[in-house]
């Protein structure tokens, strides 16, 4: 069995194990129709979609999350940032400030948000926005960054309220929308139909090494139009970074043991990449955005210092660090040995053996509408 029919299997498995989502199955049509109408509403202009002078990009998906939103956006930020002035316009989700908030002065991720705050600390020489409002952020943009040549829209597939000049929708390789349900019994905010609105599918959190076959079995599921393209992405994970930015080094050679605290949707590739280093990995899973309490970190501190072993890490992601430096709680295990894996994406090489088509496809659309 290989790897993506595992996790196929693991995920509609996910039904006999969490029986009482089943218990929402009567709303989901009600919900269905909720959504198919206030999709209808925008696609016949009776709502009407706003679009932006400046040239924008949107990089959203269909399900609640995981599918690597945050490290596509990077990848763009650096394919881009060289040539373009580019800002990155999220909502803030978990965020404590309300309205419209520009990452010029902000220095906590409880303003901004984890991921903004991500975006803001790594290229400090763009310009990082939140608001649930989007069409203000723009707005406003247009006094605080007046010289901001493109706009990265980060998780706005279904803010239908601003026309995207390229609509990028991501899906995961372990879980493609194509195989999931509408909300509330699965993940999915909007139905499998509303894919025809991207102009790029990216397949994210593929395998290293990917073969044709199984290409071609998911190109065959996606059933992409015409005019969309579909790529192939992979995760690449860092080195372990101290909390100063200076490498971790590990020795393999000696028993290590990780402590994993994760508060993102999927942590499962950074154990696997852990792995590598370690076969003793323990995992202090989170739900998505979770923001650490006391009584959190003091469970991760309890087991750190109770296992026997001398050579152990507390590891987490990006994201995670952006909050967690932020917590009062942080205090409980600041004290203790803390790493972070940095990820990037890359991507598979198309059957004519070039990857860089996205890039091309992207800068082409840039170049095209760039004022």
């Amino acid at each position: 069995m290989n790897s993506r029919n595992f996790f196929v299997i693991l995920w509609c498995s996910f039904f006999v194990m969490n029986p009482l989502r089943l218990l929402w199955l009567p709303f989901v049509p009600f919900y269905a129709f909720v959504v198919a109408v206030r999709n209808w509403l925008f696609d016949a202009q009776v709502l009407r979609s706003q679009k932006s002078q400046t040239p924008t990009i949107c990089v959203g998906n269909l399900s609640v999350g995981g599918s690597g939103k945050t490290p596509h956006v990077e990848y763009l930020i650096r394919l881009l940032k060289n040539e373009y002035k580019v800002c990155t316009l999220s909502r803030g989700y978990g965020r404590k400030s309300k309205g419209y908030v520009l990452a010029k002065d902000v220095v906590s991720s409880n303003l901004l948000g984890d991921e903004p705050m991500q975006y803001a600390q790594k290229f400090p020489d763009i310009s990082v926005c939140v608001d649930v409002d989007r069409r203000r952020a723009i707005r406003n943009l247009k006094t605080d960054a007046p010289n901001t040549e493109l706009i990265l829209l980060d998780d706005a597939f279904q803010y239908r309220k601003i026309n995207a000049g390229l609509n990028i929708l991501l899906t995961d390789y372990f879980r493609p929308y194509y195989d999931d349900y509408l909300l509330p019994v699965g993940n999915l905010r909007e139905s499998k139909q509303s894919a025809k609105r991207a102009d790029i599918i990216v397949v994210t959190k593929c395998p290293t090494i990917l073969s044709s076959i199984v290409k071609d079995d998911i190109l065959e599921n996606l059933n992409p139009r015409q005019n969309q393209s579909v790529y192939f992405s992979y995760l690449k994970h860092g080195q372990l970074l101290h909390l100063d930015g200076s490498v971790c080094e590990i020795n393999k050679d000696v028993f290590n043991h990780f402590v994993v605290l994760a508060g993102i949707y999927n942590p499962y590739p950074l154990v696997e990449h852990l792995r590598d280093f370690s076969k003793d990995v323990k995992l202090f899973q989170f739900r998505d955005h979770h923001e650490f309490t006391k009584f959190d970190l003091r469970r991760v501190r309890k087991h750190f210092l109770d296992y026997f072993c001398n050579h152990k890490y507390i590891v987490t992601t990006e994201k995670d660090l952006m909050r967690l430096k932020d917590s009062p709680a942080f205090a409980v295990i600041s004290d203790l040995p803390i790493c972070y894996v940095p990820i990037e994406v890359e991507f598979h090489k198309d059957d004519k053996g070039d990857k860089n088509k996205f890039d091309e496809q992207v800068l082409e659309f840039v170049k095209k509408h760039k004022k």
